[in-house]
């Protein structure tokens, strides 16, 4: 297809995109000021970007475990870890989310079923940061991975009860990418 230009305020960082039922999809970005934008594509239509405020440290992190519900990650000013929820077309406010720890990347989410989130950032000594969400449990404690990153990791889901995180290592020189599987039981 042919690229399109979305015109309207522009992104000061990466722009993160979530499916969130059907033919919906949810583009969030930071801009220069530090809060986050959300935009929504939905029936061949992009809407007009919506700002949620915050005051982000870096770009957010965005998952979906139902149709007409999306969460919203960001690490905020003060390294710790904030929320927003689209429940049915209505925004919450953002949420303090306490882990008894701050983090020092973008948080990444994914969700690989109904009622379950996970996400991961960087520590604050650069190690690999889980925690994890369900109904049952609510927001489990960080959960420290160990691993030297240098930015940001990434993860997703191939499945139900399985996760994949890609890293940057902290190496001498040239920088690998590493990754870790995890299926449930290990």
């Amino acid at each position: 297809t042919t690229p399109e230009e979305l015109i309207g305020e522009v992104p000061a960082g990466n722009p993160v995109m979530t499916n969130w039922g059907g033919d919906k999809v949810a583009m969030f970005a930071r801009n220069a000021t530090g809060n986050i934008l959300y935009r929504p594509y939905q029936d061949s239509v992009w809407g007009d970007w919506q700002n949620l405020g915050g005051g982000a440290y870096d770009d957010p992190g965005a998952a979906s475990w139902s149709d007409g519900r999306i969460d919203m990650f960001a690490r905020g000013t003060d390294s710790n870890m904030y929320t927003r929820v689209l429940v049915n077309g209505t925004w919450t406010a953002w949420n303090f989310m306490a882990g008894g720890s701050t983090i020092s990347s973008s948080p990444s989410a994914v969700s690989w079923g109904v009622d379950r989130y996970d996400v991961m950032a960087r520590g604050p000594s650069n190690q690999l940061y889980h925690r994890a969400w369900t109904p049952q449990s609510g927001w489990t404690n960080y959960g420290d991975m160990g691993g030297c990153l240098m930015a940001a990791p990434s993860i997703s889901s191939p499945g139900v009860n399985r996760l994949n995180v890609f890293v940057a290592g902290c190496t001498s020189g040239t920088p690998n990418l590493y990754t870790r599987h995890w299926s449930g039981s290990a």
